[in-house]
């Protein structure tokens, strides 16, 4: 009788180790995922920032630009087109990223990346590293526009 008894605990705690592995791998997806939404949440913000920003500047009766078909930025590479789009753009609080995105798309460049946010603000600082722009800030966020002449 002893043996089955010493059986029944070893069995009994192998099922209880089986449990807390189960458990913990359970806490490490929930974490996982929980990061995961983290960085989905802060997506979607972006993209609302985005569009806000495309509702807010995208009807403007500025200047006409090149129209789409044609792709003025359509065989430029991303420093080139962000360095003549912020030449050309509004001087006195500069442009936002969504709005350099917005005049990019319209104006036919074309990228493989899925997200165009995080390469347009790098280029835009690393431009901004060597002298071609300067930032400024728009509405409490920073914004690129001409290096002013002094």
């Amino acid at each position: 009788m002893r043996e089955e008894t010493e059986n029944a605990i070893a069995t009994l705690e192998e099922l209880r180790e089986h449990k807390l592995a189960v458990i913990k791998g359970n806490e490490n997806h929930i974490e996982s995922l929980t990061d995961e939404n983290r960085m989905l949440a802060s997506q979607v913000k972006a993209f609302d920032e985005a569009i806000a920003q495309v509702k807010k500047f995208g009807n403007t009766d500025a200047e006409p630009r090149t129209p789409a078909l044609i792709g003025k930025y359509t065989n430029s590479t991303l420093s080139e087109a962000i360095l003549d789009i912020v030449n050309k753009g509004d001087n006195r609080v500069g442009l936002l990223v969504p709005e350099i995105i917005t005049i990019l798309r319209s104006e036919g460049f074309k990228s493989k990346a899925k997200e165009l946010y995080g390469s347009v603000y790098g280029v835009a600082m690393n431009l901004v590293k060597q002298g071609k722009i300067q930032e400024s800030k728009k509405n409490g966020k920073r914004s690129f526009m001409t290096k002013a002449d002094f």
